[in-house]
């Protein structure tokens, strides 16, 4: 599975650029935030490899990183070799949780992108708020995986 990987992660890419988005946040969420997702909600598996129950993926122009907890962090090694996707521990020293390495690494005018319908109202707000003290927008409306996702 670690070879398709990279083409998806370019078909996202070009989905990003098409629509001037800097960085995807895609979170393993559907609108119910269901503990199992149907598998139109499961984007993050499709464009990451990563099989696990929980994890965030973030995509950028030439970076991605997916967060996961320590029950997963053997099983994402494994998933991801060779992927391009870098494993990052979640709750472990130095590594930032996905929303605040975002707001370190956007700045003013640049775009992250999430689909809305997969974003509780709680982390959109954080965001929205995070993002105030650096000019980057938080754009709801696009399904950047859904494009890639053929």
């Amino acid at each position: 599975m670690s070879e398709p990987i990279p083409s998806r992660l370019a078909l996202l890419r070009q989905a990003m650029r098409r629509h001037g988005v800097d960085a995807c946040l895609v979170p393993s969420a559907d609108p119910h935030l269901s503990e199992y997702l149907p598998a139109h909600w499961q984007a993050r598996t499709w464009l990451s490899g990563f099989t696990g129950s929980a994890g965030t993926l973030v995509v950028t122009a030439d970076w991605a990183g997916l967060w996961t907890d320590s029950r997963y962090f053997a099983q994402a090694e494994r998933e991801l070799a060779g992927t391009g996707v870098e494993l990052m521990r979640q709750r472990t020293a130095n590594v930032p949780e996905p929303q605040e390495w975002l707001h370190q690494q956007l700045h003013e005018s640049q775009v992250l992108a999430v689909a809305g319908d997969s974003l509780p109202l709680s982390s959109r707000t954080r965001i929205e708020r995070q993002f105030e003290s650096t000019g980057a927008r938080l754009r709801t409306d696009l399904d950047l995986p859904g494009e890639a996702w053929n």
